[in-house]
């Protein structure tokens, strides 16, 4: 299986990552409004534990429309998959001290290591989308880490509302490779 193929292959099952990114953005959403009405405590554990079942949603979300939730046994890209999920999860002692010692950067560790979680998906997926949310959320987490403020949710609504916008830009990516065979095969 060619490269080519293999992504292929990636962006037809996964639908080129938006459902991750949906999923993921929701338990943004859920963190960021626990943090604005509840507590930091809160809101760190809702996207710590959030996190967690991110990719157990996606696959029951890919079983849902009807697709086998992993790429075939031949696709090169495999090895990537669990390289790829297991790069925030190793990230988060960093980030759990970074909140212990000033809890106004939760977000902003987050956010730059989502952001460096993205990276590999550019490979993956053969999409250079990847690279622009994966500098956005990392710059976002800087900017918001270095003027920390007392409106330290603001940074989990923004990383919230980015990975929203960037799940439809996601899809509409997906729809257009997708109308564009739909054509070829028509001819």
């Amino acid at each position: 299986m060619s490269l080519d193929d293999a992504r292929r292959e990636a962006r037809c099952i996964y639908v080129c990552g938006a459902p991750g990114q949906l999923i993921s953005s929701l338990v943004w959403f859920l963190s960021a409004a626990l943090g604005t009405w509840v507590s930091w405590c809160a809101a760190m554990w809702a996207l710590v534990a959030g996190g967690i079942f991110i990719f157990v949603a996606l696959e029951a979300f890919i079983r849902l429309i009807g697709r086998r939730p992993s790429l075939s046994p031949g696709n090169p890209l495999n090895p990537l998959v669990m390289q790829i999920a297991f790069t925030l999860p190793f990230m988060l002692p960093l980030i759990v001290a970074a909140f212990r010692g000033q809890p106004d950067w939760l977000y902003p560790a987050f956010l730059v290591a989502l952001g460096a979680h993205f990276l590999p998906f550019m490979f993956f997926f053969g999409l250079w989308h990847f690279g622009v949310i994966a500098m956005l959320l990392a710059g976002c987490g800087i900017v918001f880490g270095v003027v920390t403020t007392e409106a330290w949710q603001v940074a989990g609504w923004v990383g919230a509302v980015l990975q929203a916008v960037f799940a439809a830009l996601l899809y509409s990516v997906y729809r257009q490779e997708r109308g564009g065979r739909n054509t070829e095969e028509k001819t």
